[in-house]
């Protein structure tokens, strides 16, 4: 009795806290529209729309999370990029790629996914569901990390024919083999034989995220430029499973220096040298994940003529040195990276008529 009285007690004490940490820490602001993006193999995804007040501008922006992250990466007010180009104009659709967010798969468990999965099914599916909803014939796609490099590996096949222009923060597309990194890749992949390393624990921790300190944190973000509040919110709502087939993608990658399909078949390296639309970098100064060397490689990669450069760090003019998820969540972020980045799409979306008058 004593056992089954403590086990019940455990259960509820659990449910409680949980439900107090989803009551403190929701995500404020307008609650964006949930559209659904089915692909060919059969997953659901979900792309969250937020309307411009009022729209400006022709093409929608398309904003990819990166690793082990969801939509509201790019939602977390007072640090929303979302919110920034929405009063500025742009409709906004915000991904969960397969496997994150409130994706649905299309049948129980487990399930595989690949960049590759992210590449050729999800970016099509989500390709044709925003030109569709927005009245588009092109996008311009605005990824963090992984979801940077999503998009520049799938502008050689589904997406280029639609591609108005591409921001990348943080996308690392050259990679120098680090055995820390890889050792970290290989022992994710064997925690999850299920096909998935779960993150739902950051989420139960989130009241304590910026009150401790968190030394093994710091190579996704340079917490320092992050606020404590942030740092909550962030816990609290933009964690989804890290996928094994995602992972040992990334282990290759990162063990041999290359950015190419799972069967290494096609080299993503070579799409980015043809593009031809024009594409925004953007690095900060001590990112561990995607090091300015590497941010840099990029931008060496890519077509003369239509590439920018942008760095922060207080090297760069800045109020504080820029990390991997503080080039979006950042103290300052709104008013040094959201400008460049927002400028940027500005100077090559295509203005809206305005109404001619009667």
């Amino acid at each position: 009795m004593t056992c089954a009285f403590l086990t019940l007690a455990a259960v509820v004490l659990f449910a409680v806290w949980v439900a107090a940490v989803e009551g403190a820490f929701h995500l404020s602001g307008p609650a964006p529209e949930r559209l659904e993006a089915p692909t060919v193999d059969g997953w659901t995804l979900a792309v969250w729309y937020s309307p411009a007040a009022p729209r400006r501008f022709r093409e929608p922006v398309v904003l990819c999370h990166g690793l082990a992250n969801n939509h509201a990466f790019f939602d977390l007010r007072p640090r929303s990029l979302v919110a920034h180009l929405t009063a500025l104009g742009f409709d906004c659709y915000a991904v969960d790629l397969r496997g994150a967010g409130a994706s649905v798969p299309p049948h129980e468990g487990p399930w595989q996914v690949t960049v590759d999965d992210h590449v050729l099914r999800d970016v099509p599916a989500v390709v044709e569901l925003v030109t569709a909803h927005a009245h588009a014939e092109r996008v311009l796609w605005v990824g963090h990390s992984l979801g940077g490099l999503v998009g520049l590996a799938a502008s050689s096949g589904p997406l280029g024919a639609h591609l108005q222009g591409l921001v990348t923060l943080g996308s690392p597309a050259f990679f120098t083999p680090r055995r820390q990194v890889g050792w970290m890749l290989f022992l994710a992949q064997f925690l999850s034989p299920w096909g998935a390393l779960g993150t739902g624990v950051v989420r139960l921790v989130a009241p304590l995220a910026g009150r401790l300190p968190a030394p093994f944190l710091h190579g996704s973000a340079n917490l320092d430029n992050i606020t404590p509040q942030v740092q909550r919110l962030a816990a609290a709502n933009i964690f989804a499973p890290l996928w094994r087939g995602v992972l040992g993608q990334l282990e290759d990658w990162t063990t041999h220096d290359e950015f190419r399909s799972l069967d290494g078949q096609v080299d993503y390296r070579a799409a980015v040298a043809a593009l031809r639309v024009p594409v925004l970098v953007v690095g900060g100064s001590v990112d561990r994940l995607a090091p300015l060397p590497a941010t840099l490689a990029l931008f060496e990669l890519l077509p003369a003529a239509s590439r920018q450069l942008a760095r922060f760090g207080t090297a760069f003019g800045h109020q504080a040195d820029y990390g991997h998820g503080d080039l979006v969540l950042g103290r300052h972020a709104d008013q040094e990276v959201f400008p460049v980045v927002d400028a940027f799409l500005q100077a090559v979306a295509t203005p809206v008529e305005p109404p001619v008058a009667p």
